[in-house]
């Protein structure tokens, strides 16, 4: 590696980050456990279709938005993600994953969250973090400022996190990326990335 060159560390959300999927946690943590799993029981041939790649994660995920947030003001939806993190946040992050970021800031190098999950409930985390840039999904939001259950935009997995970061970074010339992922959703980031970490965050 280039030791002239500029580091850009990039990480995954969920699962890296994280211990747990922040959307599941933070539907669980606004609405409680049995209305999630009410849901959860009435979408299983859904899920199913999903884990089998019968079905895009996408439409599973909206559906899971509409069902909880669709109609929900934006305002009232933020202060939910802001207390979500307030309260549990922390529980949710790995210790070692932390570090990782601290030591990349110590360094110098830019610093980047790029994640499925939506900007609204990620922002906190990344603020907390010193997160230098947020890449995420985003969460559509009517003239009237009501949530409408559907994402703006593509879904920020897979190759989406590549195109997304093509657009900051267009030249691969004066830096390298180092990237840190866990799942098939990072296959595309880690492929790309100079310097690859897969599942390296354990506790």
């Amino acid at each position: 590696m280039n030791d002239n060159k500029k580091i850009i560390a990039v990480f995954d959300f969920d699962g890296t980050i994280t211990k747990k999927d922040s959307m599941m946690a933070l539907i669980r943590y606004a609405f409680g456990a049995k209305r999630l799993s009410r849901w959860v029981a009435l979408n299983i041939p859904w899920l199913v279709l999903m884990k089998l790649g019968l079905m895009p994660s996408v439409t599973v995920k909206e559906r899971l938005l509409s069902y909880f947030l669709c109609g929900m003001h934006y305002d009232c939806f933020e202060r939910i993600c802001d207390g979500f993190f307030k309260t549990i946040g922390r529980e949710i992050l790995r210790d070692d994953a932390l570090e990782c970021i601290r030591r990349h800031k110590a360094n110098g190098d830019y610093t980047i969250i790029a994640s499925a999950s939506a900007d609204v409930w990620v922002k906190p985390f990344a603020d907390y973090l010193g997160i230098d840039r947020l890449i995420s999904s985003r969460l559509e939001v009517s003239s009237d400022g009501k949530l409408t259950g559907k994402l703006i935009g593509e879904n920020c997995k897979g190759r989406e996190k590549v195109a997304r970061l093509k657009e900051i970074f267009p030249e691969r010339t004066g830096y390298v990326i180092e990237a840190y992922g866990d799942s098939s959703g990072d296959k595309e980031l880690l492929q790309f990335a100079d310097v690859s970490h897969y599942k390296v965050f354990k506790n």
